[in-house]
């Protein structure tokens, strides 16, 4: 009797305890006796874990640059074509330069008329006795400028109806041309020099000093007058020079021409866009890569870059040597809005092509117009990024994974029951989850339920 009364307390217990269960959610189903979950198992274990992402890119050798021309004139020649390779030093395009070379002549023949004057205007000073003597001496130059002038202008005038009805040739005419505009120069100089050298006179004696302080005044400042305007002469004469050099555009890198705008000017002016060419200084590829991908890259990371032409893959090395700090909205190929953060990626060894297959897989370029990267500039590539690559890493399959409350964990197989185990993630794929050993609760060997996702699982679950 005694018996039969214990047997059915505990028949009761344990119907109330799976009414228990059952009411706190932890349970889907009611438990019968010897009933267990069926799940798969999976272990702990260590592997050789690298993952990998692509995206398609694009070659850039060295970036771009444009030329623009410093000076202005007629196109007077080009050197290059389109997609021509040139090198640093190479002679691009040619500028007339006849109209700087012109006024760098005039320049050269004013300083030396100026400096004629400086030397006269000593000698007169030693000759006069006082400043309006030599003022004297300045009107008589004057005059004697101005008739030359007047003749050489009558001479010009004349030349042009000449040229013009076919008697004199160009030579001639130029000739007369250059003679009327160096006169000018010499009666617009003289007489400008009479005229400030009288006010500067009257000036002095207005202030009332003594004439030895205006004797010293006076001809130290037509001394100076003339030393001022003969450097400033000189200066623009170093600036003709240079803009006759800067007639002849040479390339100062190696590069590809890519674009010659040139070619359809007849003239030029100073911030034109004469030409553009591509560098070689660094060889890259560049991609957008979503921003669930960036957290991984970082600079310094192996990428392989790989061009595929005519069923002949060309292969290089590289590393990342940029990734923005910012991601930029785009539209998916299914039309949706997505973020992605562009990255670059310098080439290593450009001028070879490791690991290429194919016809030509064992002509080894090197840089310069023959170099299959330096002539694909823009084409596009695929860029592989190493995301992860660990040769002995602790993993667990991704389904195995679950997440409570910001925290993740595994159920581990103990004794034909699941025990909840937490794990801290190191580094996730679709397949395999790497797990940080030293701050989860799981070790190598160990027993863990392959899909947490299957019905019934729960901490103690009796499992089979």
């Amino acid at each position: 009797m005694a018996k039969v009364t214990v047997s059915k307390k505990k028949i009761i217990a344990a119907a109330a305890g799976a009414i228990l269960i059952a009411a706190a959610g932890i349970g889907t189903y009611k438990l019968t006796a010897g009933s267990a979950v069926k799940v798969q198992k999976a272990a702990v274990t260590r592997l050789a874990v690298r993952d990998t992402y692509t995206q398609e890119g694009k070659l850039s050798a060295g970036g771009r640059y444009q030329v623009l021309s410093e000076v202005s004139g007629a196109v007077a020649e080009i050197c290059v074509k389109e997609n021509d390779a040139v090198h640093a030093g190479d002679l691009l395009y040619r500028i007339d330069d006849s109209n700087y070379r012109y006024s760098k002549e005039q320049a050269e023949n004013a300083v030396a008329g100026l400096e004629a004057q400086l030397e006269a205007s000593r000698i007169g000073q030693m000759m006069t006795s006082s400043p309006t003597e030599y003022l004297q001496s300045l009107q008589k130059e004057t005059e004697a400028a101005r008739a030359a002038f007047q003749t050489a202008q009558t001479s010009y005038n004349a030349a042009q109806a000449l040229y013009a009805a076919g008697d004199i040739s160009l030579v001639e005419y130029e000739q007369l041309a250059a003679q009327y505009r160096s006169a000018q120069a010499a009666y617009d100089q003289a007489r400008q020099r009479s005229e400030q050298s009288a006010s500067y006179l009257q000036k002095l004696e207005a202030e009332g000093i003594d004439q030895e302080t205006i004797n010293e005044q006076f001809y130290g400042s037509e001394t100076r007058q003339l030393e001022a305007q003969i450097n400033g002469q000189k200066a623009g004469i170093s600036q003709l020079a240079d803009m006759i050099r800067k007639c002849e555009v040479r390339a100062d890198r190696d590069g590809r021409v890519v674009s010659l705008p040139v070619k359809d000017l007849s003239m030029v002016q100073p911030g034109q866009l004469c030409l553009e060419m591509s560098g070689m200084e660094e060889a890259a590829a560049e991609a957008d890569v979503l921003t669930s991908i960036a957290p991984y890259l970082a600079v310094g990371d192996p990428v392989e870059v790989k061009l595929t032409l005519r069923g002949r893959d060309e292969i290089w090395k590289g590393s990342i040597s940029e990734v923005y700090d910012y991601a930029e909205k785009g539209i998916s190929a299914l039309g949706l809005d997505e973020y992605r953060v562009h990255v670059k990626a310098r080439i290593e060894n450009s001028g070879s092509l490791e690991n290429s297959t194919g016809p030509d897989a064992d002509a080894a370029a090197t840089p310069g117009s023959s170099s299959p990267l330096w002539s694909r500039d823009g084409y596009g590539v695929d860029m592989t990024f190493t995301l992860f690559d660990e040769a002995d890493a602790l993993t667990v399959p991704s389904g195995a994974v679950f997440t409570a409350e910001g925290v993740d964990y595994v159920y581990a197989v103990e004794s034909g029951r699941a025990v909840r185990k937490k794990i801290t993630v190191e580094y996730k794929s679709a397949s395999l989850v790497v797990l940080d050993e030293s701050a989860s609760e799981v070790h190598e060997g160990d027993t863990v339920i392959d899909q947490v996702d299957t019905k019934g699982i729960y901490e103690g679950v009796s499992l089979r």
